[in-house]
């Protein structure tokens, strides 16, 4: 029995429910904000510079042309998501998740240059 006592009244808690919208670029897990970074086949074999939005609303550049990006790959960007409750002045991170786009064809020539280039 909590709340406000009133005589003749049951106390009573009151109950909030927090409903989150939904984010165009990210999905919350704790502190830390999850981006889903759709790339093609050409640009995860060679290399690529991604950019990845913010919630301050600029952009964050990560050079990718050394690796070689794999599907559901993931890259964190440290103290770029949201604060954390629990430790004041530290902020989670942004977690990149890599969506490698596979083409559906190819030709018979494109299929021995790709077998001829990885052997």
């Amino acid at each position: 029995k909590e709340g406000d006592v009133i005589p003749g009244r049951t106390p009573a808690d009151v109950i909030f429910k927090i409903v989150e919208k939904p984010h165009p670029h990210f999905r919350r897990d704790g502190a830390n904000l999850k981006y889903t970074h759709t790339v093609d086949l050409k640009d995860a074999l060679c290399g690529t510079v991604i950019e990845v939005p913010t919630l301050q609303g600029n952009k964050v550049k990560i050079d990718c042309t050394r690796d070689v990006l794999k599907p559901n790959q993931t890259r964190r960007l440290q103290g770029y998501g949201l604060p954390m409750t629990k430790v004041a002045g530290r902020n989670g991170d942004i977690i990149i998740d890599f969506n490698v786009i596979f083409p559906d064809t190819l030709s018979e020539s494109s299929k021995a240059m790709v077998r001829n280039a990885l052997s």
